[in-house]
C-alpha cells in the first residue's frame, strides 16, 4: 500500500484554473478534496455550456481514464482547493487493492448517468413528435 501512496499526487488549484480540456488524453483523474470544479463543453460557436459541478469527495475526469478515450468535456476550478491526482497505473492498483473504493467510483458514475438520463428524458418530452431530431433523441433514450 505504501508503494501506491507514493503514486498519488496532491494538486493545488486556484479559482478559474482549467484542470483539463476537452479532447485531451485522459491519463489521470482527480478526487477533489477541497473546493469545487465545473464541468463544461465548448460549442462550435465558442460558447461554454455547463454540464455540472463536482464537489469535494467526488471524482473528476474519470470517464476518459476508464474508457481510454479523449476527455469529453473540460473542467475548471470554481474555488481554490486541492485534489488527489490519480494516474492510470495508480488507478489499476487501487482497483485491485481497494475494491470498496472502486465500488464508490462506480456508484458516482451511475449517479451521473441517471442524472443525464433524466435530463434527456425531460428534453425529449418537450420535442414535437414530428421533429426528426426529437424522434432520434427518444429512440436513443429508449435503447
Amino acid at each position: 500500500m505504501s508503494e501506491l501512496y507514493h503514486q498519488l499526487e496532491r494538486v493545488n488549484f486556484s479559482k478559474g484554473e482549467v484542470l483539463f480540456k476537452e479532447g485531451e488524453a485522459g491519463y489521470f483523474f482527480y478526487i477533489l478534496q477541497e473546493g469545487a470544479a465545473e464541468v463544461f463543453k465548448t460549442t462550435p460557436s465558442g460558447q461554454e455550456k455547463r454540464l455540472g459541478v463536482v464537489r469535494a469527495g467526488q471524482p473528476l475526469g474519470e470517464f476518459a481514464l476508464i474508457t481510454q478515450s479523449p476527455r469529453s468535456a473540460s473542467a475548471r476550478a470554481t474555488d481554490n482547493g486541492y485534489a488527489i491526482k490519480i494516474s492510470s497505473d495508480a488507478y489499476e492498483k487501487l482497483l485491485a487493492e481497494l475494491p470498496e473504493w472502486a465500488m464508490s467510483v462506480l456508484e458516482s458514475l451511475v449517479d451521473r448517468l441517471k442524472s443525464a438520463n433524466d435530463l434527456l428524458a425531460q428534453f425529449s418530452d418537450r420535442i414535437d413528435d414530428g421533429d426528426r431530431f426529437g424522434k432520434t433523441i427518444r429512440e436513443r433514450i429508449s435503447q
